[in-house]
């Protein structure tokens, strides 16, 4: 019998998704037991028509789709996504709270892992407290970046980030993707994080060395770009490179969420 606890893995997203996220999240339960976790995600997969798509890591395994605001129905009006969010944030995520410990409870549920990130903080420590279980977090990017990226209206911030200090102080452990971001929330909220990121080890990776393609020259990216200014003049570069024609033609291949820029 394993001593794993049965895990709830809460996200923005289910793993597996196209972003760099998901791709580490479908790595590390896939090394999980199959039967010791569910999934809850807050947005639909890109997959959900394609079953013959779903990732390896939620084949057989239940998982549950539950947004905790209503998309906006009227485009284009701009005082209605603030206040559509409003009465998500106060009168439907209590009930998903309820929906989700409900679910929780159904499977045995012994430990959350959330992801610090978007509206999956309205409910992370809200659900481990409903479940009178641990909570431990992810945080793959700081607020500073998503906030601004997503669009979010003030007060639709400031509650985020109330719910982001709440989670790291519920949270019994936390990952960072970085050293530099490790030393930087150790800094500057004293938490002492452990670093989970994708990664191989170069030694013994076995992996073939690098061909030279007289072609072209890929260049592969994933993730999200909160660094506009740099990436623009990344692209800029690239294009004159090409233009001048000296080189292999340079390609880029994205492997990102929606709204990449």
């Amino acid at each position: 019998m394993s001593t794993l606890p049965k895990l709830l893995f809460l996200a923005t997203s289910l793993p597996g998704t196209r972003h760099g996220g998901g791709v580490v999240q479908d790595e590390v339960l896939r090394r999980y037991p199959r039967d010791r976790y569910v999934c809850v995600s807050l947005k639909p997969p890109e997959w959900q028509a394609s079953p013959e798509q779903t990732p390896a890591s939620l084949n057989g395994v239940p998982y549950l789709v539950a947004p905790v605001t209503p998309e906006p129905l009227l485009r284009g009006v701009r005082f209605y996504r603030p206040v559509a969010r409003a009465l998500g944030f106060f009168l439907v995520t209590p009930w998903r709270v309820r929906q989700l410990v409900a679910f929780g409870r159904r499977h045995g549920v012994e430990l959350v892992w959330a992801e610090f990130m978007g509206e999956s903080l309205l409910l992370a420590a809200r659900v481990a407290a409903g479940l009178q279980v641990p909570l431990v977090g992810t945080i793959w990017d700081d607020p500073d970046g998503w906030l601004a990226d997503a669009n979010y209206d003030f007060l639709s911030r400031r509650l985020l980030l109330l719910c982001f200090r709440e989670a790291l102080q519920a949270a019994r452990k936390v990952s960072t993707v970085s050293e530099a971001m490790q030393a930087e929330y150790r800094r500057r909220y004293g938490l002492e994080s452990v670093i989970l990121r994708y990664g191989h080890d170069p030694v013994d990776a076995g992996f073939p060395p690098p061909r030279r393609n007289l072609e072209n020259t890929v260049v592969g990216f994933a993730g999200n770009i909160y660094g506009e200014d740099a990436w623009r003049s990344f692209l800029v570069a690239c294009a004159r490179l090409n233009a001048e024609g000296q080189l292999p033609p340079l390609k880029i291949k994205i492997f990102g969420s929606e709204g990449f820029p």
